[in-house]
């Protein structure tokens, strides 16, 4: 930004009246500011002026008196030709300045700084400004903070307009809005994103610590960089006429640029930056808002992403695999096992022998055919039955104190006369641990 907007004096143009005129509460309130910017700013004078019939009417000062600063016309008139802050670092660099009355006074002014007081329409009413009697120079800080304490009194000359009702109604709407205000600061200068507001003369006007961080800077060289030389000497004139683009309404709302950065460190750093046209609040505050997205910084966090991506599918297929391997093992055993138990059943049904297998309960489990000549009983009819329901009481009774060593775990052979299908018998009978198939019941 240039440090002065200095226009030709033929081409001043007279502000409309102002549609209010001073009162004795204005002075007091106009006084306040006064001397809130003289002390902020550091500089010893400070007047606010409203457009009177075309002419400034100085309405509140600090640091002189009224009547010493009534002759402002020529810079009140440039003042108000600028949309920016208009800075005199020396009047006598300036042949009109350095022979107005200002700079011959007593006050002998050379340093100036003003802006011009709006409407919401853009319309011109007023001056704010600050004077110094040696040259000065004027930061950016003291710049904004000009243009900040002009706004305040753009809003109090607009709500003085209003009657009361109207007037409440419109403090309520400002609270509101500057709670907005607040959260979309916090938010801006929280967000992970590079973001910045970029100044029609391509410097800094404001940046969130992300973009701080990704230009590698701190923040005070950051904001006296134009963002321009940043850039690629390849990138530059291309992404100057792009975005330039932007103002002139072709209908595109943000534009999309891969660009290369250069940092401090002389490094090359490739982003991604999305350019959008800011919506002034007033005529002073356009600009663009840039999001700069780190592409290395996103490449190496997709590169992280698809690897953990890719772990997991190889996880999951193994354990897919793993899973598929079980069900044909365990699909195998069942029709091993199946084909066992068949083998098993034909085997005990062709013995002349009594085989049955008897769990802990002492319930029948399996039966060989046998038990339906010897017993009259359908082996299908004994499984699931207590032995005490399939035996005769007298014989059960006998055999009751082998079954119990059985079912200790020792393997007992005993001999037991018994009366089997109305038939007398004394078989020998082999009994094995409970877990595993025996002779006899």
């Amino acid at each position: 930004m240039k440090d002065e907007c200095i226009m030709d004096a033929q081409q001043q143009r007279q502000p409309a009246s102002a549609p209010v005129s001073p009162e004795s509460d204005y002075d007091q309130y106009f006084e306040r500011v006064t001397r809130i910017a003289a002390r902020a700013l550091n500089l010893p004078i400070s007047v606010v002026c409203l457009d009177s019939l075309g002419q400034p009417e100085v309405i509140g000062a600090s640091g002189c008196e009224r009547d010493a600063v009534f002759h402002v016309e020529t810079y009140y008139c440039r003042t108000l030709q600028c949309e920016e802050p208009f800075v005199v670092r020396d009047a006598l660099s300036d042949a009109e300045l350095a022979q107005g009355p200002l700079a011959t006074s007593e006050l002998g002014i050379r340093f100036f700084a003003g802006i011009a007081l709006r409407l919401l329409c853009g319309k011109p009413i007023g001056m704010l400004c600050v004077m110094h009697s040696m040259p000065r120079r004027f930061t950016r800080q003291q710049r904004q903070m000009l243009v900040d304490l002009g706004q305040m009194i753009e809003h109090e000359v607009g709500l003085r307009q209003l009657d009361s009702s109207d007037r409440l109604q419109v403090l309520q709407a400002i609270d509101r809005l500057q709670a907005q205000h607040a959260l979309y600061v916090d938010t801006f200068y929280r967000t992970p994103v590079a973001i910045a507001h970029i100044g029609r003369d391509w410097e800094w006007r404001h940046m969130n610590d992300a973009c701080v961080k990704f230009f590698a800077h701190s923040r005070a060289p950051l904001t006296k960089t134009n963002i321009l030389d940043l850039l690629d000497a390849s990138d530059r004139t291309r992404f100057e006429q792009v975005v330039q683009a932007l103002n002139r309404g072709r209908g595109v709302e943000v534009l999309t640029l891969d660009v290369t950065f250069r940092l401090p460190n002389k490094q090359s750093k490739p982003a991604r930056v999305q350019v959008a046209l800011k919506q002034p609040g007033s005529t002073r505050d356009g600009g663009w808002l840039f999001v700069i997205h780190d592409t290395q910084a996103e490449q190496r966090e997709k590169t992280a992403r698809d690897a953990r991506e890719a772990a997991l599918h190889r996880a999951a297929h193994e354990a897919s695999e793993v899973l598929r391997r079980a069900h044909e093992q365990l699909t195998t055993a069942e029709r091993q096992l199946g084909a066992t138990r068949v083998d098993l059943r034909a085997i005990a049904d062709n013995l002349p022998v009594l085989v049955a297998y008897v769990d802990g309960e002492r319930r029948y489990r399996f039966a060989n055919s046998t038990y339906r000549e010897w017993l009259g009983l359908d082996p299908g009819e004994i499984v699931g039955r207590l032995t005490h329901e399939v035996l005769d009481a007298d014989y059960f009774a006998a055999i009751e104190p082998y079954v119990q060593r059985v079912l200790n775990g020792e393997r007992v052979e005993y001999e037991v006369g018994a009366t089997l299908n109305g038939s007398q018998r004394v078989p020998a009978w082999c009994a094995g641990a409970a877990s595993r198939p025996r002779s006899g019941g």
